[in-house]
């Protein structure tokens, strides 16, 4: 009995381990970067599976309005989290904090002091308004074979490709698509923001 017990217990590590590296992973949002769309402490899951099978890697590239998890070249000790917002071939400049990528500017709205932008079917929310003049403007740049071009929901800051430049294919570690847990500075119970909960990432 005992030994059917090990063997089950041991078999369940090995399946959670597998998942973990191969298929899902639990990731913890750790700044405002992504505002409002995700919140510091907020606790996502990322599809590893999203961009190609199980050991090839990244092999396809992502859509537009994606939000991916990445480990840049530079860095690549730590995980980060932006939306692509062009790929390969595409041109995209900034105007004014209006994005515009081949040519045509990316629908938006204004609600109260954010933007509502549409990109490919993705509908979400950005910030600019303490963005610096300088980060409100981009000359015309191509994205190069094999990257792609991202942005932070929360425009203000500039660690995106604004700064860093392209985005590597190879670097991106999968989808950001959940939202399953969330705590920080809130009114609801336990400190818990419940009602971001099982909120899917958009």
């Amino acid at each position: 009995l005992l030994k059917d017990y090990f063997f089950a217990i041991v078999g369940a590590a090995v399946v959670a381990l597998l998942l973990r590296v191969y298929v899902v992973e639990a990731f913890r949002i750790p700044t405002d970067f992504m505002a409002p769309m995700l919140l510091p402490g907020d606790h996502i899951f990322v599809n590893k599976l999203a961009y190609g099978g199980i050991f090839s890697g990244t092999t396809r590239a992502p859509a537009r309005g994606d939000v991916v998890i990445f480990s840049f070249p530079n860095f690549p000790q730590k995980d980060y989290i932006k939306r692509v917002v062009a790929l390969e071939g595409d041109t995209v400049e900034i105007r004014d904090s209006r994005v515009v990528v081949g040519g045509k500017p990316i629908s938006r709205e204004m609600e109260r002091d954010v933007y509502e932008e549409e990109l490919a079917g993705h509908r979400f929310y950005v910030q600019w308004k303490t963005a610096a003049p300088e980060s409100r403007n981009m000359p015309k740049v191509t994205v190069p074979p094999g990257n792609v071009f991202v942005l932070g929901d929360n425009r203000a800051k500039g660690q995106d490709s604004r700064g860093y430049g392209f985005l590597p294919l190879s670097s991106i570690k999968g989808r950001a698509a959940l939202i399953w847990f969330s705590t920080g500075a809130t009114s609801e119970a336990l400190g818990v923001r419940w009602s971001r909960l099982m909120t899917r990432v958009n």
